[in-house]
């Protein structure tokens, strides 16, 4: 089973990630229950720099 979370901006990820809610979530339900964790994080807005990306 996979899931994921959907935001507009990397800056409003970390704020989502570093929110003691989603921390909170993430040791009671999550750290328990998963053997590993994949991440990718991407810039889809078509207006930002993507030079770097």
């Amino acid at each position: 089973m996979a899931g994921g979370i959907e935001v507009n901006s990397l800056d409003k990820l970390r704020a989502t990630l570093d929110d003691p809610f989603h921390l909170k979530f993430v040791e009671k339900y999550l750290r328990s229950n998963t053997l590993a964790r994949f991440a990718r994080d991407s810039e889809l807005d078509p207006s930002k720099d993507l030079k770097y990306a």
